[in-house]
């Protein structure tokens, strides 16, 4: 597991998410787990690893016992002591994760997983970007000549149609979630498959996944009247925290974080900095797709700082075939 190309017994290959920030992940299951990792990796568009990756994600065959299995850790050549399990009975599917204060290994442990459950070690991913000062939202993710707007929402409310609605040379990359992260000190947006829809049926599938420069965020009103209201940074801050709410990693990811209290916390600082740096509008919109002329026009009047676009970004982005 310490050389990106070389696959321990028992395991199948890895493969790996390179969030955009420098930062990669790799993750890989025990062999009997092969074809749902497969399913993950196709509907994500990972790629195989051809470097080493800086955070390990092993995924487990779900088993009763809480301490981790010494044969498993003397394979992968990581320490026997040590190791923290956080068992999350309560959330469906149940998951039980192990992690070490001085590794970059995490292990994930789901109760009758499938490809759609296999997503909760995004959780691992979601953390860290927290930790660094992104963070996962819900939102549909709009881009033009390489820069990001966000469209965020409840479900149900017209995420979904305004990208459906979506007009050249506007282009839709996900109606969903998307994962903002900052690099250095900028931020960019990564979108994220349809989970709901997954396996078979997603609009928008991982051929998307890959980052852009974020220019705005707009929050979206359904209305008669197409128009756009400027957010103070202060009320911006607030909807995206209430936003992150409504993201389904949102929800549960004091199953990765030491306490709840310290999540809520990071969180909503990640926002109010987010809200200095972004413009954050109010969309009221009736979605027949030409709420994206006023979107520009937002956009003209309150530009994302000159500084922001010279920032270059790390995409290390290679298609799953």
């Amino acid at each position: 597991m310490q050389n990106a190309n070389k696959t321990s017994a028992g395991f199948c290959k890895p493969y790996y998410f390179a969030l955009g920030d420098s930062t990669t992940f790799q993750l890989t299951a025990a062999k009997p787990l092969k074809k749902i990792l497969a399913a993950f990796a196709r509907d994500y568009n990972l790629s195989k690893p051809h470097r080493p990756a800086a955070h390990q994600v092993i995924i487990l065959p779900w088993h009763k016992r809480k301490k981790l299995p010494a044969a498993i850790l003397q394979q992968l050549n990581l320490p026997r002591t040590g190791w923290k399990t956080a068992s999350h009975p309560t959330v469906t599917p149940a998951i039980r994760t192990w992690s070490h204060a001085k590794q970059d290994t995490v292990f994930f442990a789901i109760k009758n997983i499938s490809p759609l459950d296999i997503s909760w070690v995004l959780l691992h991913i979601f953390a860290h970007v927290i930790r660094a000062g992104g963070f996962p939202l819900h939102a549909a993710m709009l881009t033009k000549d390489k820069h990001a707007v966000l469209i965020s929402a409840p479900g149900k409310t017209g995420k979904t149609t305004s990208c459906l609605k979506t007009r050249r040379p506007w282009k839709a990359s996900c109606d969903d979630q998307v994962i903002v992260f900052k690099n250095n000190d900028h931020y960019f947006s990564y979108p994220l498959p349809t989970l709901t829809a997954l396996p078979k049926k997603a609009i928008f599938q991982g051929k998307t996944c890959h980052p852009m420069r974020l220019s705005g965020i707009f929050f979206l009103e359904q209305a008669t009247k197409d128009s756009v209201t400027p957010l103070p940074p202060s009320q911006a801050a607030v909807l995206l925290y209430q936003h992150m709410q409504f993201s389904s990693s949102g929800k549960s990811l004091f199953a990765v974080f030491r306490s709840r209290r310290q999540l809520e916390i990071k969180k909503l600082e990640n926002a109010s900095k987010l809200a200095q740096t972004i413009p954050c509008f109010i969309l009221r919109a009736k979605l027949n797709g030409h709420f994206l002329q006023i979107i520009e026009k937002a956009l003209r009047r309150h530009p994302t700082p000159a500084s922001a676009a010279q920032v270059p970004l790390f995409i290390d982005y290679k298609p799953h075939n």
